[in-house]
């Protein structure tokens, strides 16, 4: 056998990312509020950027009623803390303090801006690699940073996280079986199994009580009692309207504002040779973000038709026929990367004539019915709120009451499918609903 060493050519596909590329990226994530802050940074600069301000800012299209149906949902999206820090700055401020890497602040910081109401992360690190194009080590770490911050828990994303983050934050965190049994035995603690808890940890009865007396002090929405940010800024992106029988996406104009060429600045440029070099590179960058914002409008609308066309049902009848929906799905449609698809929803709001929603609303999986329809988890899921508001708090529904009654409704899943949903809502389990007095 003789191995000769020989070359061959293969192709690859690599996408190179431009800094063009990136500031669209970004001119496209951001919302309204940001992104009028990043133009007027933008034109101070830039002696060719010229913004116009539009005069009317529509009032109708402010969030503010959903904002307040969220808190009514979530446990507190719009509530007021007892100070008049926001959950964000607040934890920005000791990201900063603690002397994390640039590279890896820049990415903390984008996570922080991904926090809810009660301090869960609501982003996943594989939506934020696509987003940011970031390395995932550099993700994974940023992330750390972010779960170190006070208060002790922020930054989690399931409950069993967010809990195993305040034992470890804990003066108390050596209190004994307190880690294992947040970590593995949660369940079987929501049913009181104590005893069965015990034998499987080899432990007496008396230092499960005292771990769960310390695990019944932990909290579960670590972020409730912040400020949150002021609404006024926030205005919904388009209105989706029905017209002739079809719907029809009406973009916000009044949103962001005109950004023009400064004509005096043109002119003077021209007659300067000594530094044309400059006033060309700072032209072409005015002209790179115009088309940015004319992409930015373009690429928004044809996102937003496409979910109105594929949730039609929903606009026409309500949250029992919103139809599960993939990013990809969207993306194949019209031809875009699905990463492209996943930064023009973020922070953006579309008014429809079933209220006002964020866009990523649109987005979630399936659940099959028993006559075989697929509905969407996000139904299933306020199917179990609903539940759950409106159980007996002096005896809360266990999941298996709620599996039970799903199934009735016609709708037939697995209990854990119940638990997982009802933790991703973060809703306690019946046990602590009953302890506790409140079902977040």
């Amino acid at each position: 056998m003789h191995i000769h060493p020989s070359v061959i050519p293969e192709q690859h596909l690599k996408l190179g990312i431009t800094g063009k590329m990136v500031q669209f990226m970004l001119i496209l994530q951001l919302p309204a509020s940001e992104l009028n802050q990043y133009l007027m940074k933008e034109a101070d600069e830039n002696p060719f950027l010229e913004i116009e301000w539009k005069r009317e800012r529509f009032p109708d299209y402010t969030v503010r009623d959903f904002r307040r149906e969220a808190e009514r949902r979530d446990g507190g999206v719009d509530a007021i803390g007892t100070g008049d820090e926001t959950l964000e700055s607040y934890v920005l401020g000791q990201l900063r303090m603690n002397g994390v890497p640039r590279d890896i602040l820049e990415i903390a910081e984008f996570l922080a801006g991904n926090l809810n109401g009660n301090g869960y992360l609501e982003i996943t690190l594989e939506e934020a690699e696509k987003m940011l194009g970031a390395d995932p080590d550099k993700l994974r770490e940023a992330l750390k940073c972010l779960q170190s911050c006070e208060p002790a828990g922020v930054g989690a994303r399931t409950l069993r996280e967010c809990l195993q983050l305040q034992i470890l934050h804990h003066p108390e965190r050596s209190v004994p079986f307190a880690w294992e049994i947040v970590g593995s035995y949660l369940e079987p603690l929501a049913k009181g199994k104590l005893d069965w808890i015990a034998g499987k940890l080899g432990a007496s009865r008396e230092e499960i009580e005292a771990a769960v007396r310390f695990i019944r002090f932990l909290n579960p929405r670590p972020g409730a009692n912040f400020h949150r940010a002021p609404q006024p800024n926030l205005h919904v992106d388009a209105k989706i309207v029905k017209e002739g029988g079809q719907y029809i996406v009406v973009m916000n104009e009044e949103l962001i504002p005109l950004v023009r060429i400064n004509g005096r600045m043109m002119r003077m440029g021209e007659a300067m040779a000594e530094a044309k070099e400059y006033f060309r590179e700072k032209l072409r960058a005015a002209k790179w973000l115009q088309r940015c914002l004319e992409q930015r409008k373009s690429t928004l609308q044809k996102v937003i038709e496409r979910i109105a066309d594929r949730q039609s049902e929903f606009l026409d009848n309500g949250i029992g026929h919103l139809k599960p929906l993939n990013l990809k799905a969207i993306a194949q449609e019209l031809s875009f990367h699905e990463s492209t698809v996943s930064r023009a929803i973020q922070n953006k709001f579309v008014q429809t004539p079933q209220g006002i929603h964020e866009l990523k609303f649109f987005f979630s999986n399936g659940v099959t019915t028993e006559s075989g329809a697929l509905v969407s988890s996000r139904y299933v899921k306020e199917k179990i709120r609903k539940l759950i508001d409106a159980e007996d708090k002096r005896r809360p529904l266990s999941d298996r009451k709620i599996q039970q009654l799903l199934e009735t409704a016609g709708i037939k899943i697995a209990r854990r499918t119940v638990m997982k949903y009802r933790e991703e809502m973060h809703i306690l389990s019946s046990r602590y609903r009953s302890i506790r007095g409140h079902s977040r």
